[in-house]
C-alpha cells in the first residue's frame, strides 16, 4: 500500500471512533431522558424500569 492509502485508513479509523462515541453518547442521553418520563421507576442508582 502506498502512503496515501495508509493515511486515509488512519483518518477513517478516527472518524469511525468518533462516530461510535457519538452513538454511545446519544444512547446515554436517550436513556437519561427516558428516566424522567412518567411511569419510570428507579432501580438502584443507574438502572431504570420503564413501565
Amino acid at each position: 500500500m502506498n502512503n496515501d492509502t495508509k493515511e486515509i485508513r488512519k483518518i477513517v479509523r478516527v472518524i469511525v471512533g468518533i462516530a461510535d462515541q457519538t452513538n454511545l453518547l446519544s444512547l446515554n442521553a436517550a436513556i437519561e431522558a427516558a428516566a424522567y418520563q412518567p411511569g419510570c421507576v428507579a432501580i438502584e442508582k443507574h438502572f431504570f424500569l420503564l413501565l
